[in-house]
């Protein structure tokens, strides 16, 4: 196996692997972005989350969580149903 491999994700190169924070386009509450409480919110769930690999990267759609939880039309794709319905 090769060494720059992740063992916690199939196809990311460790250097590959994303740097946690905002968007650097985040415009909370402007167009497609949710605003910043929502935004908040919605890390804090994954965060607690088992499926969270590697603190960046949601293992049921393969999304980096900065970026999915930022975004309007998005939802949680935990297929026990959402958890970020309030």
């Amino acid at each position: 196996m090769d060494a720059n491999l992740s063992t916690d994700c199939k196809g990311c190169l460790n250097s590959q692997i994303p740097i946690p924070g905002r968007p650097e386009n985040f415009r909370p509450g402007r167009g497609r972005w949710v605003t910043e409480a929502e935004y908040s919110r919605r890390v804090a769930v994954c965060r607690t989350c088992p499926s969270l690999l590697l603190g960046t990267t949601c293992s049921h759609c393969g999304c980096v969580v900065r970026y999915l939880s930022a975004l309007k039309d998005k939802a949680c794709p935990h297929p026990a149903g959402g958890k970020w319905i309030i």
